[in-house]
């Protein structure tokens, strides 16, 4: 008759124990993840950030009254009034967009633009645009042409 070994850690004489036989105490229990925190959630990325930043709510008062418009907007407003104020570089970068602009209201059709309000502000800062490239005779500063 063999003599069990006893386990060097535990000191039982458990046959159960050994290759490919866990103790019992080390044994996975039924019902109970090995992973019970989960998957860490996944750190946002950074245009998610800046999509998110420019969707939050701000008081934004104008002509003595006050709206509630997203950071977007607002950016959209301080652009057009610094623009038209002569500010030469807010003129500049006003016309440049004019094709991104012009772009976007062709593309009526896509998911991004299929509220009323958001075409709305899209004319309007067109008509805002052209008004400024007419005064100052500028033309828009050129993109940089795609690598093939």
């Amino acid at each position: 008759m063999k003599k069990q070994k006893k386990d060097a850690v535990t000191g039982s004489e458990d046959p159960a124990v050994g290759y490919k036989n866990p103790p019992k105490k080390n044994q996975f229990v039924k019902g109970q993840s090995g992973n019970p925190s989960g998957r860490p959630k996944a750190k946002p990325s950074w245009a998610k950030i800046w999509e998110k930043s420019f969707e939050e709510l701000i008081t934004h008062e104008e002509n003595g009254g006050k709206q509630v418009i997203s950071k977007f907007e607002a950016c959209c407003i301080h652009l057009a009034n610094k623009a038209s104020s002569g500010n030469a570089t807010a003129s500049r970068f006003a016309i440049s967009l004019t094709p991104t602009v012009e772009n976007a209201l062709n593309l009526q059709s896509t998911a991004l633009l299929n509220d009323a309000e958001d075409l709305e502000l899209l004319g309007y800062l067109m008509a805002e645009f052209k008004q400024f490239d007419d005064e100052l005779n500028m033309t828009p500063l050129k993109e940089p042409k795609a690598s093939q």
